[in-house]
């Protein structure tokens, strides 16, 4: 059984008590140091800042980062409007508005979609109009092969451009494309801004923590968006008739039962859909454990698995699905930049693959020497994964341009 440590309990409870009212009691010689401490590795300290007995010091200082936030992002939308590029928000603020109140929620960067058509378009009136390229792009000018957005920068704030939102285990784009034909508003401090529908809201939360999960980097705040999300939008008949169909269509439902049955257990999800009988105490546990172990997207600590981990994944995941002479000839077919200009050396892409698996595995044991523990590591999480819920197989999703528009 999962027993919190007494910081983190006490930072846990005050997040009970900020969110949902909840009675909230602390020890007396309660370190209130290693609370702060704590919930600034999770991105919270704005949300329990009203609950605790010590000053919150950064408190004016975020609200005021929200406040600019709003209004840069205003400015952008108003952008792509003039220019007849239609957009949604993801995450930030369109989460931030089922907070009880949505300036406690930290806020990070501006992620905002466009139809893929329009993708290059929207590039291109931000980069003239004063929005400084900061990451993304492949050695064409374009969106990397890999890459999900391009980022920004503009007036202290970061923007997230996106092209799709499919990652590594799920597909949703085609679903997202037609939701923004059909997307909706919020406001938030005077500010109007476009939201998708509720349903694939709560499904890019998902898909969020699908993909950010895979290495451990994930904390509190992206378990309560999607905590907000649950307690706001979904009674039992929603997610019974809307919710859990998309969720299932889209192989994301195992984990929201378990996230959601966390939740109830742990930071004080009300008893609506929270508790049932998938979901098991041990999993839930064990989320917890993690989170509270790497914090905000990893802050707090690095996982083992980490990037190389995340190789290792990759690598046991294609050669167990492909077997070991396909996944060298394709690995060789990918990289090998000489047989991709002579084609007629493709026979020989296997030896290059295989050589270079052998040359980085070395060179991982020579580096890290811990190479066998980082193996041990990535299966004892994906078994773990597996029971989450978490989906890590490859999904046909639409390929990036390879070039840029002119």
């Amino acid at each position: 059984m999962f027993t919190a440590e007494p910081s983190q309990q006490v930072l846990l409870d005050a997040v009970k008590a900020s969110l949902f009212g909840s009675a909230f009691s602390y020890p007396d010689d309660t370190d209130w140091d290693a609370v702060i401490k704590e919930a600034k590795s999770q991105a919270v300290m704005g949300l329990i800042g009203p609950v605790i007995p010590v000053p919150d010091s950064s408190s004016d200082q975020r609200t005021a980062h929200f406040i600019r936030l709003l209004y840069e992002q205003d400015k952008l939308l108003k952008l792509l409007a003039g220019h007849n590029i239609p957009c949604v928000i993801l995450k930030g603020t369109a989460v931030a508005v089922y907070y009880p109140k949505p300036s406690l929620r930290t806020m990070g960067d501006v992620d905002f979609l466009v139809p893929r058509s329009q993708f290059d378009a929207a590039m291109k009136l931000m980069e003239s109009n004063g929005y400084v390229y900061s990451h993304g792009k492949g050695e064409d000018g374009g969106l990397a092969f890999q890459s999900r957005h391009i980022g920004y920068f503009k007036n202290g704030i970061e923007f997230e451009l996106h092209h799709h939102f499919s990652s590594k285990g799920f597909n949703i784009d085609d679903m997202l494309e037609n939701a923004i034909r059909n997307r909706t508003y919020k406001e938030l401090c005077g500010f109007r801004f476009p939201v998708l529908p509720e349903t694939e809201n709560g499904l890019v939360l998902l898909g969020h923590m699908n993909q950010h999960m895979l290495t451990d980097h994930l904390g509190l705040r992206q378990i309560i968006d999607w905590e907000m999300y649950v307690h706001a939008v979904l009674d039992s008949k929603k997610w019974e008739e809307e919710f859990a169909p998309a969720a299932k269509e889209i192989g994301l439902y195992k984990l929201a039962v378990n996230v959601t049955g966390m939740c109830g257990k742990h930071l004080g999800l009300p008893e609506t859909i929270a508790r049932n009988g998938f979901v098991k105490d041990e999993i839930a546990d064990e989320m917890m454990k993690n989170l509270l172990t790497y914090g905000n997207f990893g802050k707090k600590q690095p996982s083992l698995s980490g990037d190389s981990g995340e190789r290792i994944r990759t690598v046991l995941g294609d050669i167990k699905s492909k077997g070991f002479f396909a996944y060298c000839q394709d690995n060789g077919l990918e990289t090998w930049n000489l047989c991709k200009k002579h084609p007629v050396l493709k026979p020989a892409a296997f030896l290059f693959g295989f050589f270079r698996f052998l040359v980085r595995g070395t060179t991982g044991i020579l580096k890290t020497g811990k190479l066998k523990e980082q193996i041990r590591y990535v299966r004892q999480k994906n078994r773990f994964d597996r029971a989450l819920g978490i989906r890590t197989k490859e999904t046909g999703k639409p390929r990036q341009n390879k070039k840029p528009s002119k």
